[in-house]
């Protein structure tokens, strides 16, 4: 026969439902040509510091998204490179 003893709320821990947000090491080291926005976004935990989108004849839509110390360049809303200072 089995018993339980326990309640099982006390072996739940609260979590914060905050996404962590990423340094800009850890931003230039996850993010690769590519991968979208979103993606961009959801590694970093949040939305780019800044954000420059011009349209550019023969290319599209560019983007130069900055998280910190990084800066990341989309072109017709993918990562097409990325620069850390």
């Amino acid at each position: 026969t089995q018993t339980n003893t326990g309640s099982s709320n006390n072996n739940q821990q609260q979590t914060d439902s905050k996404p962590k947000t990423a340094s800009s090491q850890e931003i230039y080291d996850k993010v690769q040509n590519g991968m979208t926005r979103e993606q961009v976004v959801q590694i970093a935990g949040k939305e780019p510091d800044n954000c420059i989108d011009s349209d550019i004849a023969g290319i599209g839509k560019s983007s130069s998204c900055s998280y910190g110390t990084v800066t990341i360049m989309l072109t017709n809303g993918t990562v097409s490179s990325k620069t850390k200072l």
